[in-house]
Parts: structure tokens; C-alpha cells; sequence
């Protein structure tokens, strides 16, 4: 049985969307900000092509939609047994 890597209809419109959007907005500042000595104002000339990855749901695309707190994330983080070292109470982790 074989793979088959055919783009849906979907796939393919956010592809278009992508290379459209990477083309068109993203390059030129790109160049621009590539060749800035100022990393400050390098990194400034690249907030009106973030607000657009946004927009069309490219910034936040890989991040979870579930909201997780600091103190629910430690909560749930496996925790490191001590380890049984006669006379150490200090050194654990």
C-alpha cells in the first residue's frame, strides 16, 4: 500500500495563501531588515509582516489553543525522585 502525499483542496489554498504571503509581504522586509546593522530597528521593521502572519493565522498556528497557567504546567511536570545519598540534603534536584 503506498503514501499518497496529494494536497487536499484545503492544503492547497493555504499553500497558495503561504507562498503569497512569504512573496509578497515577508521577502522585501526581509532583504531590508537583513542588511540593517541596527538589530533594534531590524527587528522593529518586522512587526507589520508579523501583524499580517497573524492575521492569516501563521503566528499562532503551531501553538496549542488549550490556556495553561505556569502553576497547572508544574503541577502536572514529572518530578525527579531524591536521590537516597546517606547524609545529603542538600544536593537534590
Amino acid at each position: 500500500m503506498s503514501i499518497d502525499f496529494t494536497l487536499t483542496p484545503d492544503q492547497q489554498k493555504l499553500q497558495k495563501i503561504a507562498r503569497a504571503f512569504s512573496e509578497d509581504v515577508l521577502k522585501p522586509v526581509v532583504k531590508e531588515a537583513d542588511l540593517e546593522p541596527d538589530t533594534q530597528k531590524a527587528f522593529q521593521m518586522m512587526k507589520g509582516p508579523y501583524k499580517e502572519a497573524y492575521k492569516l493565522g501563521f503566528a499562532m498556528g503551531f501553538l496549542p489553543k488549550v490556556e495553561a497557567s505556569v502553576t497547572s504546567i508544574s503541577r502536572s511536570w514529572p518530578r525527579r525522585p531524591r536521590p537516597s545519598i546517606p547524609g545529603s540534603r542538600r544536593f537534590y534536584w
